[in-house]
């Protein structure tokens, strides 16, 4: 099950169009979009950049 990687919530919609692809956390308090790799899985651009999560 998917779950958020800033807030922890289980709510959650999968989001795609022909540039993000990912789950778009429904939290009231949250509303952060998680890129889902790619299919030749290489990081997402996110990734690349250094920006992520708080650890």
């Amino acid at each position: 099950m998917w779950k958020c990687h800033y807030c922890g919530s289980e709510d959650g919609m999968p989001y795609k169009d022909r540039n993000l692809s990912g789950m778009l956390c429904l939290a009231p308090d949250c509303g952060r979009f998680n890129e889902i790799m790619n299919e030749i899985g290489t990081e997402s651009a996110g990734a690349q950049a250094g920006i992520g999560p708080a650890e």
